[in-house]
């Protein structure tokens, strides 16, 4: 076999599993982020009685929600880095299963990508709706 073929075959291999190990890790951070709101709006509505302390735990929800946010986008495009190179090296081995997928979801609604995207924003926005009523009540 050529060796140079084996090579692009391992590093298809590699690509495969860091895309993965992308893949896995932003739904872990995301699984994170629906019990960390979780537990932080039951707090604010149910256990805090201070304005002020739900005023302050709003903002560090804000400031977490955008930091996790910061971590989505980073995490999309070091994946779609690696996506990208994985259709390039299945168009040199003549493959095309992540290329046709990548086709699909390119073409098809809105991804699973856009969607994790738009629940860190509009949680982002809930806590700053949040916030702003209470300090508007602290007024």
């Amino acid at each position: 076999m050529n060796k140079n073929l084996t090579n692009k075959q391992a590093e298809y291999t590699e690509a495969i599993t860091t895309y993965r190990f992308f893949h896995d890790y932003r739904m872990k951070i995301f699984n994170f982020f629906l019990v960390f709101n979780g537990i932080l709006l039951s707090s604010v509505f149910t256990y805090i009685k201070d304005e002020y302390g739900k005023a302050l735990i709003s903002l560090f929800a804000i400031t977490v929600c955008v930091i996790m946010w910061f971590f989505e986008k980073r995490t999309i495009n070091a994946a779609n880095n690696i996506l990208n190179s994985v259709v390039n090296l299945e168009s040199e081995l003549n493959f095309s299963t992540i290329t046709n997928l990548k086709n699909y979801a390119d073409t098809h609604g809105i991804s699973q990508r856009n969607l994790v995207s738009l629940f860190y924003f509009v949680t982002t926005i809930l806590w700053l709706i949040i916030t702003l009523i209470f300090i508007y009540r602290l007024i």
